[in-house]
């Protein structure tokens, strides 16, 4: 029986699956769903209007992305779910939003969906440029070796600067966040039910490297007294574990399989597609998929607008 995977793009206007033969590398099928909400500027669905440089997006326009192209490709190409092998996910960093513990976003809450703030900030969102400056000075100042890895300055795409925005335009925002996420992050806990962080992402747009991990509390202190702590608000899980749980949004593709969360940050997805998912020793992790050759395994890639990391390489 013939063996596929599952490549969904999540992109600026839309998100686009394709089904992929991992024998030849044959593109056997494709749906694309255009987000209902498309990028949030101007004003907000609620009718608050935003200033220049914000561009946000509706985390529910990436759940009906899976609600809406998984099933439709498989039916297009009379493929069974029980052939998909491995399921893979990618977005631009750093597009992140803020989560309960539930992982609810919080723009999702009465309370909070019309403030800015609590939505999905896009990579493209630039508002956050004197937040980054104040990043980029302070690290200066205080010779922080942290910022040479990243040619001595810090974007206002990344994460950080948009988080300090968060909490000094929209503290209740910032206290009631469990934590902040790339939106790559978030679509794996929706599809297995566990929180963990690519690296990839982390270490180019979050300051954090492998060895050292983040800068210290007294440079964010120094920053701002109120992200003295943010390192322990945005430090989940970077290791590499399967993750062996039950199946959400695309719970009619795995017909209640168990599924294998695997953390490998590749180069491209053409060539994460035609992997087959059997025991294979990815550089740098430890996770195999000997809990099940049936499983579908879900792989994250986290594209950094420039770059592809692969995870055992230095960021």
């Amino acid at each position: 029986m013939e063996k596929y995977t599952i490549g969904i793009d999540f992109g600026t206007l839309s998100g686009r699956c394709l089904l992929v033969d991992v024998a030849s590398g044959k593109e056997v099928a494709a749906s694309v769903y255009e987000y209902p909400h498309g990028v949030i500027e101007g004003s907000l669905p609620y009718g608050r209007k935003l200033p220049n440089d914000w561009y946000l997006q509706h985390p529910k326009d990436y759940l009906e992305v899976l609600e809406n192209t998984v099933e439709k490709t498989l039916d297009e190409a009379g493929v069974k779910p029980e052939q998909v092998i491995g399921i893979g996910v990618d977005f631009t960093a750093c597009t992140m939003l803020p989560i309960t513990e539930d992982g609810t976003p919080l723009c999702m809450l009465e309370k909070y969906r019309s403030d800015p703030n609590a939505y999905v900030k896009l990579w493209k969102h630039h508002s956050a440029q004197p937040q980054a400056d104040r990043l980029t000075r302070v690290a200066q100042e205080r010779k922080e070796n942290f910022i040479k890895r990243y040619g001595g300055k810090i974007s206002s795409e990344w994460m950080l600067p948009k988080i300090l925005q968060t909490l000094e335009e929209s503290p209740d925002v910032y206290r009631d966040t469990y934590t902040f996420l790339e939106a790559g992050d978030w679509i794996v806990l929706q599809l297995t039910g566990k929180l963990m962080r690519n690296s990839c992402a982390a270490g180019a747009k979050c300051l954090w490297h492998k060895k050292s991990g983040f800068p210290s509390k007294e440079y964010f202190k120094a920053v701002h007294p109120g992200l003295e702590n943010v390192v322990e608000v945005i430090c989940t899980d970077f290791n590499c574990r399967p993750a062996l749980l039950g199946i959400r949004c695309l719970c009619r593709l795995a017909r209640k399989k168990t599924v294998c969360c695997w953390r490998a940050y590749l180069d491209r997805a053409c060539y994460l597609l035609l992997l087959y998912c059997g025991n294979v020793d990815f550089p740098g992790t430890s996770a195999y998929a000997d809990d099940g050759r049936d499983a579908p395994v879900v792989l994250f890639l986290s594209s950094t607008g420039r770059t592809h990391h692969i995870q055992s390489l230095e960021v």
